[in-house]
């Protein structure tokens, strides 16, 4: 369904804590926006580099192995290196065509914080729909890596995406299968987040650098 972009700041933090797996280290949450789309929020704690985490989004070619539902990524179009015209497909349940999209996403580090947030925005007129592919034509969603004195990283992943396609959006808006969708739509976040922990691990991660990315300070660094 997604891959990164936009914080509904005007939304009301009426945040339900839906699942929380203590051994994994991971919180997800859920709440029902004014329009009636479900945005979830998940949040984990990683003991890495800022750099890691930016490279296992850059590896585009692997991305399809830890986020949920995504069977391919590619980039169509790069501006330069923090910013992507990104083309996804998504795999959906059986009776439902699988779903494509096409995403804008920006990277950005905040100087003081050194807070790195990935985000992205759909643009599905970018390029003519594909035959055999609904296009996903409303994704709103962002990563946020908050660097921690103890040199853990606080990970924020949050956001929402209409499906898309006549039937199931109308059938998405529907109270009741608003219940059904919120009772396991958990797992996007969850298993994606699950999956990140344990890729950004690998070495090939871990030795990356980015010239736009720059870590914190740490003690030792000051003597």
């Amino acid at each position: 369904m997604l891959i990164s972009q936009f914080c509904h700041a005007k939304e009301p933090e009426n945040w339900k804590l839906v699942k929380h797996d203590r051994k994994k280290g991971i919180e997800i949450y859920l709440r029902v926006l004014s329009d009636g789309n479900i945005e979830f929020k998940g949040i984990t704690y990683i003991k890495t580099s800022l750099n890691s985490i930016v490279a296992l989004f850059e590896d585009t070619d692997s991305l399809h192995k830890w986020l949920y539902k995504t069977k391919k990524v590619t980039i169509l179009k790069r501006l330069n290196d923090k910013e992507n015209y990104v083309y996804s497909i998504h795999n959906m349940p059986f009776l439902f065509s699988n779903r494509d999209s096409i995403v804008h996403t920006t990277v950005a580090q905040d100087p003081e914080s050194y807070t790195v947030t990935i985000r992205g925005k759909a643009t599905p007129d970018y390029l003519p729909e594909k035959k055999g592919f609904v296009r996903v034509r409303q994704v709103e969603s962002f990563w946020r890596f908050e660097p921690q004195e103890n040199g853990n990283v606080r990970i924020v992943f949050q956001g929402y995406g209409d499906p898309g396609g006549k039937i199931l959006t109308k059938l998405y808006r529907s109270a009741f299968v608003s219940r059904f969708f919120k009772s396991f739509l958990w797992k996007f976040p969850f298993r994606t987040i699950k999956e990140m922990k344990s890729i950004v691990k690998e070495k090939k991660y871990q030795a990356e650098k980015f010239s736009y990315i720059t870590e914190p300070r740490t003690a030792s660094d000051q003597h």
